[in-house]
């Protein structure tokens, strides 16, 4: 995948633009992708797999993105939405113990060694993923997992290439989309404000993972490449992403650290330092985010200003109203 060259211009305005002029790719042939993508990785996720585990959750939430835009039969997209959903909950939880443990990894490689109070928590963190891969299999979670990449393949299957007009609705959809996405955004940053509380910060980094997930999809669709300002809403959200890890883990050190013994003493100093050195980390990463604020309402306005009026151009366009049937967000 290439990446365009920055400039006065590039990023999401030259994105909007093109998506009024340019032959935009196959709506199926996008979703067909993603459905491989999402297929592929299944049966080794279904056994704990850490890799396999990340490339399923990230294309579940690529399929969920593209789902309701589909001119396809729309209970069968809400069934293979909640579906969707359900996986990715399970998925979610697996990721965020896979990422606490490579966090403990990077912590004990900078220390040269394990520590009781770090040793301690690797256990039970390991422990908990275990229980937890071991109580979806009980649950039937494989099964649901392959019957869901089953009604993906043949919404896939249902699916023909459609007429040009189309395409031409699908645009002014997808520009609704962004635009949605922006609005939900810029309410989240104003919700959050400039404090560190982690809720709030989480929900600013969803709301911006979803507004890339919907410029991603209308950059794919339009053929461009990578723009700037994509590439760099996509760091923006790694950041978030870090952030939210170490707070995930903050919360566990504490609720191992309550568990233990008075007279295990190392182990809770441990703990204590290393809650410290998270807390540390995170108000670093905070105010990176707050610096970038301004750029990321200056990107939600240009994503704003180049939709305004999209719904009545919609109508004008022929938008379908079924697609009113599958949720938007």
């Amino acid at each position: 995948m290439k990446y365009s060259k920055p400039g006065a211009d590039d990023g999401l305005v030259r994105t909007a633009l093109k998506l009024q002029v340019a032959d935009m790719t196959s709506r199926p042939d996008i979703f067909r992708q993603r459905v491989v993508a999402f297929d592929e990785p299944l049966a080794k996720a279904k056994g704990g797999k850490v890799r396999a585990v990340h490339r399923a959750r990230v294309a579940s939430r690529r399929l969920r993105e593209i789902l309701p835009v589909m001119e396809a039969d729309a209970g069968e997209c809400r069934r293979a939405l909640d579906r969707l959903r359900q996986a990715a909950r399970q998925l979610g939880r697996l990721r965020d113990l896979d990422v606490s443990l490579q966090l403990l990894d990077d912590v004990e490689e900078a220390a040269r060694g394990p520590s009781p109070g770090v040793r301690t928590l690797r256990k039970r963190l390991a422990q908990t993923r275990q229980d937890a891969l071991d109580k979806a299999r009980r649950r039937g979670w494989g099964r649901k997992l392959h019957r869901t990449a089953k009604l993906l393949t043949r919404l896939a299957e249902s699916l023909s290439d459609g007429a040009p007009s189309t395409s031409r609705r699908w645009r002014w959809t997808l520009g609704a989309r962004g635009a949605h996405r922006a609005q939900a955004l810029l309410a989240a940053m104003d919700d959050a404000g400039q404090k560190l509380e982690p809720e709030a910060i989480h929900n600013v980094r969803k709301a911006l993972k979803r507004l890339r997930y919907a410029i991603e999809l209308a950059e794919e669709a339009a053929g461009t490449g990578v723009t700037a300002d994509l590439f760099w809403l996509t760091s923006a959200q790694s950041r978030l992403g870090r952030l939210h890890d170490r707070h995930v883990l903050m919360a566990l050190v504490a609720e191992v650290r309550q568990s233990l013994r008075s007279r295990d003493r190392q182990a809770r100093r441990d703990l204590r330092a290393l809650s410290a050195n998270l807390d540390a980390e995170c108000r670093v990463l905070h105010a990176a985010y707050l610096g970038s604020r301004a750029a990321l309402r200056d990107l939600c306005r240009r994503v704003l200003s180049q939709t305004e009026g999209v719904g009545a151009a919609g109508a004008r366009a022929g938008v379908p109203e079924r697609l009113g049937e599958v949720r938007l967000a």
